[in-house]
């Protein structure tokens, strides 16, 4: 039995698989047994900024794993501290808590949003997203999500969610108000079709967020990490959030996400608020420090 057929035996079947046998990666190169060679523009599905088995990040691997593999989140680690280091320096953010993908890290990003809005009053506790945006998987990012065909099939939806089509000022100023916690938002849309967000929109969501007290949550899961120029996508509009979600390349090819919090909410979430078992893993955060050393 061949793997594709051991695939199908053993593994539920969520994915379309490709008829390929991938046996080695290099650079942008698949190998499969055959030994024929393809160019991957998956590219993991944006997770190999760098490339496969990129050699500054295996080092940094190997040099981890001859010291642990995973520490629990009750000790400091000196990987997660210099890539957190890293992320604070280049960004608007001042604090960082890391998570295993982007949609856990959409999920933590939520939980903020709702305890700020709380903390100024009970009701406070809405979400405007846009329409064809993509959060994640997981229930809270999936009803972020703007294509009701991801959602449609797990029944009824979180309360609280609008989503308004990007670029629509007018729709957006209509679905803020003083209920309104905050607003998720991707510069591009990668799953809704390589949608680009206007000046006047980024313009819009600044008033709105100082006219209604209302957080603005940046899912750069995608576009971060110079995939569009700019470290992150957000820095080519006149826009700056308090929270942002970079994963996918970060990791260097691990599993790894993040949450970028800026001053105005590093205290919100407090110790029992949150947390990860493997977030922040050791492994993966030197890899990531790496990723973001050579970039």
């Amino acid at each position: 039995m061949n793997l594709l057929d051991q695939d199908r035996k053993y593994i539920l079947p969520i994915y379309k698989r490709l008829p390929l046998e991938i046996v080695k990666a290099e650079g942008m190169i698949l190998t499969d047994q055959e030994g024929k060679e393809y160019l991957d523009f998956y590219s993991g599905i944006a997770v190999h900024t760098l490339g496969h088995r990129h050699e500054k990040v295996l080092e940094a691997m190997r040099v981890q794993m001859e010291n642990f593999l995973h520490l629990s989140n009750y000790f400091a680690s000196p990987s997660a501290v210099t890539l957190a280091k890293l992320l604070v320096e280049n960004s608007f953010a001042s604090k960082v808590f890391f998570a295993n993908s982007g949609a856990e890290a959409n999920e933590a990003m939520l939980k903020l949003a709702r305890k700020y809005g709380r903390s100024i009053r009970k009701d406070k506790v809405n979400f405007v997203a846009l329409e064809k945006g993509f959060h994640g998987r997981t229930y809270g990012a999936m009803n972020l999500t703007g294509t009701p065909a991801y959602r449609e099939p797990f029944g009824e939806a979180l309360e609280g969610i609008t989503h308004v089509r990007i670029n629509d000022v007018d729709g957006l100023r209509s679905a803020v108000d003083q209920n309104t916690c905050g607003i998720f938002f991707e510069v591009i849309q990668g799953e809704g079709g390589l949608r680009e967000m206007e000046e006047s929109f980024a313009e819009e969501l600044m008033k709105l967020s100082e006219e209604f007290d209302v957080l603005l949550l940046a899912d750069e899961v995608q576009t971060g990490l110079f995939r569009t120029g700019t470290l992150f996508a957000h820095e080519i509009l006149p826009v700056t959030p308090h929270a942002m979600t970079p994963a996918q390349g970060l990791g260097g090819g691990l599993p790894l996400g993040a949450l970028l919090l800026s001053e105005k909410v590093e205290h919100v979430l407090r110790p029992g608020d949150h947390g990860s078992t493997f977030g922040g893993n050791p492994l993966a955060c030197a890899a990531g420090a790496a990723v973001l050393e050579k970039i």
